[in-house]
């Protein structure tokens, strides 16, 4: 097989599998959660949470066939390429939540506008001294 299929078998196989396991992680983890902004509610029975934990389980032994029938290679994935990716995102959405990315949504007073943007700016600076910590370290 041409070594280009290859890689993109194993680029899509590879998020595939990222999130059967957050799936079976999900349903594992009973545990309701509150967070700022967000509260988790677990909205899943066990007999539901059993199917589709055996269903993700039997994916999972179909990658492992693709991967035994075309010899994939393993992709290493650092911690610092997670965080590295993780804070990206983070960059990029609070640089969306500006007032100038957010006019067509509506309007907002001049000490609204200003109230926000010192509050991104303030965010976005803490964030990029993460990613700089995380530049440095090692």
């Amino acid at each position: 097989m041409d070594e280009n299929i290859q890689r993109a078998i194993n680029s899509g196989l590879s998020i595939v599998e990222r999130g059967l396991r957050n799936i079976i992680k999900d349903l594992k983890e009973d545990n309701e959660s509150e967070w700022i902004l967000r509260k988790s509610l677990n909205d899943i029975d066990e007999e539901t949470a059993r199917q589709l934990t055996e269903k993700a389980e039997l994916m999972l032994d179909d990658i492992r066939e693709f991967d035994n029938a075309y010899k994939l290679e393993k992709n290493l994935e650092s911690t610092r390429w997670r965080l590295t990716t993780s804070l990206s995102e983070i960059w990029s959405i609070l640089n969306e939540l500006t007032p100038e990315h957010l006019r067509g949504y509506g309007t907002m007073t001049p000490e609204e506008d200003n109230e926000l943007k010192a509050r991104i700016d303030r965010t976005l600076a803490v964030c990029n001294e993460m990613r700089n910590i995380l530049s440095n370290q090692g």
